[in-house]
């Protein structure tokens, strides 16, 4: 383990300092160059720790991944079940109105014409159809 460096001088009265921490492998500063640069040195070690924790740290994120793709599939599900549910509803809810149109005018044509008690029986069935579908 390298630790940080003190101030030093070098000899053209340059002050060179390296903060900042503790260091892992080589550190390197630099001011100005003069001709070719090279660095052959090692490249630095990864720390033991840090591969588990890079290990953990994916495997917690892979989980979130998975979670999350399984609450956009779930949204999805809920989305098409409800859509279904409100298109039944009108199926329904049509299949109602036609019936209760029906009725009327089956009523409305039995009172006109006949003033009896069979034309009475569908208006009331008319009316009890039409409040249905309106309460719903």
């Amino acid at each position: 383990m390298t630790t940080p460096r003190e101030p030093h001088e070098d000899r053209h009265g340059v002050e060179n300092k390296i903060s900042g921490g503790t260091f892992h492998g080589p550190v390197f500063q630099a001011g100005s160059f003069h001709g070719e640069v090279r660095s052959d040195g090692a490249s630095g070690t990864v720390d033991p720790e840090e591969l588990i924790f890079r290990a953990e740290f994916m495997k917690r994120q892979r989980a979130a991944w998975k979670e999350e793709e399984a609450a956009r599939r779930k949204k999805a599900e809920e989305k098409r079940a409800k859509t279904e549910k409100e298109q039944a509803e009108v199926r329904i809810g049509c299949t109602f109105l036609v019936f209760s149109l029906v009725f009327a005018a089956a009523a409305f044509t039995l009172i006109y014409f006949s003033h009896n008690w069979p034309g009475l029986a569908c208006a009331a069935l008319a009316y009890v159809c039409f409040k249905k579908v309106m309460s719903d």
